[in-house]
Parts: structure tokens; sequence; C-alpha cells
């Protein structure tokens, strides 16, 4: 026990040594070389990578597409919008020139207007009693006229 002691202390005790810093090289790739291919293999391996950059410029071609449709669709959305707000300035004015030209047409329709433009404008007067004639029907549905009986 008294030797496991002495080790352990002489560890403890014991100076490091320090490890001197060596900077690690860079560690250069290098191509893996292809192998030597047939020509069918080539022509495989060309028309796959054509299959691929057709598949991406057709993928790139209709998300433009779309894109564009519905940067189009926006516009269209806008003008649309625009158009209903100037379609409600337009029926606001009008409901106002209706509510304007119907009170108009109340001031002038009032029999004092109508008593006031007949009696200066036209020269009318109003009736009197002695101006009243009645006609008296003898309960017959014919009219005569100068030609003859016109009819029942």
């Amino acid at each position: 026990m008294a030797a496991q002691r002495s080790s352990a202390a002489a560890r403890i005790a014991a100076p490091q040594r320090e490890i001197p810093y060596r900077p690690q090289r860079p560690v250069r790739l290098r191509p893996v070389p292809e192998k030597k291919r047939s020509h069918a293999d080539r022509a495989a391996h060309a028309a796959a990578v054509s299959r691929r950059a057709l598949r991406i410029v057709l993928v790139s071609a209709v998300t433009f597409t779309m894109l564009a449709l519905l940067i189009v669709q926006r516009v269209q959305i806008a003008t649309l919008d625009m158009n209903i707000v100037k379609a409600q300035q337009q029926l606001d004015e009008a409901k106002s020139e209706t509510v304007r030209l119907g009170s108009l047409f109340n001031s002038m329709a009032s029999v004092e207007s109508v008593e006031d433009y007949a009696a200066n404008h036209l020269g009318m007067v109003k009736r009197t009693r002695n101006q009243v004639s009645f006609f008296v029907n003898d309960n017959t549905d014919e009219i005569l006229l100068l030609d003859g009986v016109l009819g029942q």
C-alpha cells in the first residue's frame, strides 16, 4: 500500500512535459481519375446529363411562367380595385345629384311656386265664382256632333 501511495505521489509531483506545437500540413486532395468508359457508357452519361439539364430548364420555365402569371393577376386585381373605387365615387356623386335634383323638383312643384309662375310668367289669374259654368248630363251616353251621332 505504501508502494501505491508513493507512485501516485510521484506522478502528481513529477513535472509535466510540454508537447511542442506543430502545425499540421494541409491535406491535398487529388482528383480521382475517372475510369475509362466505353463509347456507349459515355453516350448514356451524356444523355442523362442532358435529361437533367432539360428537366432543370423546364422546371425553371414553369416556375418563371407561374411567377409571371401571379404578377399579372396582382396587376389586374389592383386595376379592378381602382375601377371599383372610381365607380363608387361616381355612384356617390350620382346619388348626391339625385338628392339635389329631387329637392329642387319638390321646391319647384309646390302649389305656391306653380301659382307664382302662372301669374308672373304666363299672365294667368285665378278664377272667380262667376266664371264657373256647370254642365248637366241627362243620363245619356251619346255625343252629338254636327255630322250626326258619334256613338254610345
